[in-house]
C-alpha cells in the first residue's frame, strides 16, 4: 500500500509540474491535449479537496487512536460560599462526657453536641496529571493505525479516480463535438461551392427554380445545425472546465493535433477485478471493523492508570478573608478500575459492532458479484463498439466516395438532382452513425478501463 500512496504522490506531482511547462504553451495556440487536462484538474480542481484532505483526516484519526495513551493534564478551580454549614453530630458517649458527673446526677446523661463544621468561603485549586498504564482495548486499537493509513490513501486515489474519469468523459465530448462541427463545415462547404455553379445553371436555364431551392434548402439546414452545435460546442468545453477546476470565462482550446485515437486492438485479459478500488475500499473496512469489534470487546477488561496531583485550598469567613492563607496538598497514586456492570451497555455496543461486520461482509459479497457483471458487460459493450466504430468507419469512407463521385457527376449533367440529394443523405446518415459509435467507443474503454480497477494507468499511459 505505500507504493499505492507513492505512486499516487508522484502522480500529482508529475500532473502539478506539467502543467506548469505546458499549460502556458497549449493555450498560446496549440490547445490543450487530454494529458494537460487531467494534469489541470489534478492540481486545480476542488474535488482534489477530497484527496488531499484524506492525508488530513488520517493525521487526525491517528492522533485520536493515540490520545487515549498520551499523559493528560487537567487543571481545576473553584469557588465555593456555603450559605448554611452543615451539621456534624457526635454522640456524647464517644467524646467521655458521661464519665465527668457521678451516676444519678443526671450529668451522665449528656445530650450529642452539634457542631458546624467549615468556613463560609472556600476556595481551592488542584492540578492533575494520568498517565494511563493499561488498557487491553486500546492496545488492540493501535493495530488500526496501518488499516486507516491504507484507507485514506485508497480514498484519495479513488478521488484521483473519479476526477480522471470525469475529465476525459468531458474532454472526449468536445473532440466528438468539434470532429462533427468540421464535418459540417465540409459539408458547407461543399454546398456553398455547389450553389455558386446552379446559380449559373439557374441563369443559362438549365435547372429549374425547384432544383436550385432544393439544394439552397439543404445549404441553410447545415447552417443552421452548425449554429446548433456551436452552442453544443461551448456547453462541452464548459462542462470540461468544470470537471478541470477552470473557471467558465476563461478561454479553452483543445488540441487540433490531439485528434481521438483508438486503439486498434482489444485488450485480451482474464477479467480481474481485484484492483478495484470499491472493493479494496470495502475490504478494508472490514478489516477495521474486525478492530473495531475486539476494541469494544475488551473494553470491559479493567484498566490502570496512574496520576499525580498537587494544589490548595483556603478558608475564611468573609470572601476577603479566604485569600489570605493557602494550604497546599498532593498526592500520587495508581488508579484500577475494575468494569463490573454498566447497565449492558457493553454488551449491547458489542453485538451492534457483529451487526455492522456482518453488513459490510454482506456488502462486500453483493460488491463481487456487481463489479463482476460490470466488468462482463462493459467488455461486452467495448467489443461491441468497437466493431460498431470500425463499421461506421468504413461505410463513412464509403459514403464520403460515393457522394463525392454523385456530385461530381450530378455537376457534369450525368447524375439527376435526386441521385445527389440520396448520396448526400446516405453520407450525413454515415456521419450521424460514425460519431455516435465514435462516442461509445470512447466511453464504453473508459467504463471497461474503471470497472476493472486500471483507469489511472491507462489515461496515465495514452
Amino acid at each position: 500500500m505505500a507504493k499505492t500512496a507513492s505512486k499516487i504522490n508522484i502522480w500529482i506531482g508529475i500532473g502539478m509540474g506539467l502543467i506548469v511547462s505546458f499549460y502556458p504553451f497549449a493555450q498560446s495556440g496549440e490547445g490543450m491535449s487530454l494529458e494537460e487536462c487531467l494534469n489541470y484538474g489534478l492540481s486545480n480542481s476542488p474535488y482534489m479537496t477530497f484527496s488531499k484532505n484524506e492525508k488530513e483526516m488520517f493525521k487526525y484519526n491517528k492522533r485520536d487512536l493515540y490520545s487515549s495513551y498520551l499523559p493528560s493534564i487537567n487543571g481545576n478551580f473553584e469557588l465555593t460560599y456555603n450559605a448554611k454549614l452543615p451539621v456534624t453530630v457526635m454522640p456524647a458517649g464517644d467524646l467521655g462526657f458521661d464519665q465527668l458527673f457521678p451516676p444519678g446526677t443526671g450529668g451522665d446523661k449528656a445530650e450529642d453536641l452539634e457542631i458546624r463544621m467549615g468556613s463560609p468561603n472556600t476556595n481551592s485549586a488542584a492540578i492533575q496529571l494520568e498517565q494511563k498504564i493499561y488498557d487491553h482495548s486500546a492496545i488492540v486499537g493501535f493495530k488500526g493505525v496501518k488499516g486507516l493509513e491504507e484507507l485514506s490513501d485508497l480514498n484519495a486515489e479513488k478521488h484521483i479516480e473519479d476526477l480522471m474519469y470525469r475529465v476525459s468523459m468531458a474532454y472526449y465530448q468536445v473532440l466528438v463535438v468539434e470532429q462533427q462541427m468540421e464535418l459540417l463545415n465540409e459539408n458547407l462547404s461543399q454546398y456553398t461551392e455547389l450553389l455558386k455553379i446552379m446559380d449559373l445553371r439557374l441563369e443559362k436555364g438549365v435547372i429549374t427554380p425547384i432544383d436550385y431551392n432544393r439544394i439552397k434548402v439543404a445549404h441553410n439546414n447545415i447552417s443552421a445545425q452548425i449554429s446548433l452545435m456551436e452552442a453544443r460546442a461551448k456547453d462541452a468545453k464548459n462542462n470540461l472546465k468544470m470537471n478541470m477546476g477552470m473557471p467558465l470565462d476563461e478561454e479553452i482550446k483543445i488540441s487540433a493535433k490531439d485528434k481521438i485515437v483508438i486503439d486498434s486492438s482489444l485488450p485480451i485479459e482474464p477479467l480481474n477485478i481485484s484492483e478495484r478500488l470499491d472493493l479494496k475500499i470495502n475490504n478494508k473496512n472490514i478489516e477495521l471493523q474486525e478492530i473495531n469489534l475486539s476494541v469494544t470487546k475488551y473494553s470491559s477488561l479493567p484498566t490502570l492508570t496512574a496520576f499525580a496531583r498537587y494544589g490548595a485550598n483556603s478558608y475564611g469567613e468573609t470572601f476577603r478573608e479566604s485569600w489570605k492563607k493557602f494550604h497546599d496538598f498532593s498526592a500520587v497514586g495508581l488508579r484500577l478500575v475494575v468494569p463490573i456492570f454498566n447497565g449492558l451497555k457493553t454488551n449491547t455496543a458489542y453485538h451492534k459492532q457483529v451487526i455492522q461486520l456482518e453488513n459490510l461482509r454482506a456488502q462486500n459479497e453483493i460488491l463481487t458479484q456487481g463489479s463482476m457483471m460490470e466488468l462482463t458487460n462493459s467488455r461486452t459493450k467495448m467489443v461491441e463498439a468497437h466493431t460498431s466504430y470500425s463499421v461506421n468507419q468504413d461505410n463513412l469512407n464509403l459514403a464520403k466516395e460515393v457522394y463525392e463521385q454523385t456530385n461530381l457527376s450530378y455537376q457534369k449533367g450525368a447524375a439527376s438532382l435526386s441521385d445527389f440529394l440520396n448520396a448526400d443523405y446516405s453520407y450525413k446518415e454515415a456521419q450521424t452513425n460514425y460519431l455516435t459509435s465514435l462516442v461509445n467507443m470512447l466511453s464504453s474503454r473508459l467504463d471497461y478501463e474503471k470497472s476493472k480497477g486500471n483507469l489511472i494507468n491507462y489515461l496515465k499511459n495514452k
